[in-house]
């Protein structure tokens, strides 16, 4: 198992020389030659990835340490649902559609809004990412028992049995043909789990393999908070 406060070290200490990169990639952007500009796009993405993966691995880090801090609200989810969804269905180029079912849901749980923000936007991506041009995302929300449940399900290629075990475990990456092509870390099912953790909730994932892929966050409600569920 790796070690988180190495990890969150190092992260820190490589923001520095990136942020130098960064600055000098500002300071040229305007004064290079036509014929430079492919070579200076590329650095800039690199820069770019680069300091995603840093965040990341902090962000995890804080989740993991329970360092960050976290104030738990009671709070209406759909209009939160529906903001993430929209912002989705504008940044989505490829034509994939987006349906969410209980627009006037009035359900509502005990959560931190940037952190379902952050679950929400991490699921939505990852079905855009991987489940092909024709994926179709199906979003719900309902009750059951002390949960709320927010269901994110696609009709993507899905996961074989041995990689639905880990898909939770940080740096895990499924081996099929599809995320061969596509590049990541392997981090953001692990912020996931982490988020929901921190509001006192659960995640799950069911997949079949070439028939979709479902996430569900179980969020605490005051029922659960005051009976122990």
């Amino acid at each position: 198992m790796f070690d988180k406060k190495l990890l969150r070290n190092i992260s820190h200490e490589l923001r520095t020389p990136l942020t130098r990169q960064n600055l000098a990639i500002h300071l040229l952007k305007n004064r290079l030659q036509p014929a430079q500009v492919k070579y200076f796009l590329q650095i800039e993405d690199d820069a770019k990835e680069m300091n995603n993966l840093i965040q990341q691995i902090l962000d995890f880090s804080r989740l993991e340490s329970r360092s960050y801090p976290v104030k738990l609200y009671l709070t209406k989810l759909t209009p939160i649902v529906r903001k993430v969804v929209n912002e989705a269905v504008i940044q989505d180029k490829s034509g994939q559609g987006i349906i969410f079912l209980a627009p006037n849901s009035n359900a509502e749980a005990l959560i931190e809004c940037d952190l379902l923000v952050r679950v929400l936007r991490n699921a939505i991506n990852n079905s855009l990412k991987y489940a092909g041009e024709q994926c179709k995302i199906i979003i719900n929300i309902h009750q059951e028992l002390a949960y709320v449940i927010i269901e994110i399900s696609d009709n993507g290629p899905g996961l074989a049995e041995d990689d639905l075990l880990r898909i939770f475990e940080p740096f895990y990456r499924a081996s099929n043909d599809v995320t061969a092509g596509i590049e990541g870390y392997g981090l953001g099912m692990a912020i996931m789990k982490s988020s929901v953790e921190q509001m006192n909730g659960r995640i799950t994932a069911e997949s079949v393999l070439d028939e979709g892929f479902t996430i569900r966050c179980y969020l605490s409600t005051p029922k659960r908070s005051k009976e122990g569920i």
